[in-house]
């Protein structure tokens, strides 16, 4: 595993980032050990060096799609279970911000950043994201009547 991904990482992020090949620690496939190739697998990756691993996510965001043998793989940092938990209670304001068409992102450790006319907004918890919507939804339905 670790000698095939130092081989195929520079090869579908271009490798003209890599004078040399990222030094990968170890590596694993973890989840569902089916012969049902339809089932993607997750591999966990230990970079050697942080820059390296700081190059592979930046690269994989720049292209926003990457694909291997014509499928899409993702690239994520691995979180905490806390972090993730943190995030994961997002999940029902970044669907409404996605409904509304507003722009937004996590900005580390678990805060949103949300573009909404021109300016920039962070918010630290769910409720406050709940509340900033809630209250420019009657914003722009007072709009709309006028």
């Amino acid at each position: 595993m670790v000698s095939f991904l130092e081989r195929i990482i520079p090869e579908i992020l271009g490798v003209e980032n890599f004078p040399s090949p990222p030094t990968i620690e170890r590596a694993h496939r973890t989840g569902n050990t089916s012969s049902d190739r339809a089932t993607p697998r997750i591999i966990v990756a230990k970079l050697l060096n942080f820059r390296d691993k700081q190059k592979i996510l930046q690269l994989a965001r720049e292209r926003k799609e990457v694909f291997f043998d014509n499928r899409r793989i993702h690239f994520f940092p691995d979180f905490s279970v806390e972090l993730q938990n943190a995030r994961k209670a997002y999940t029902e304001v970044k669907r409404m911000l996605r409904d509304r068409e507003i722009e937004y992102s996590f900005v580390y450790p678990s805060k949103l950043r949300i573009m909404y006319m021109g300016k920039t907004k962070f918010f630290s918890t769910p409720l406050e994201v709940k509340n900033f919507i809630d209250s420019h939804s009657k914003d722009a339905e007072a709009s709309t009547m006028e």
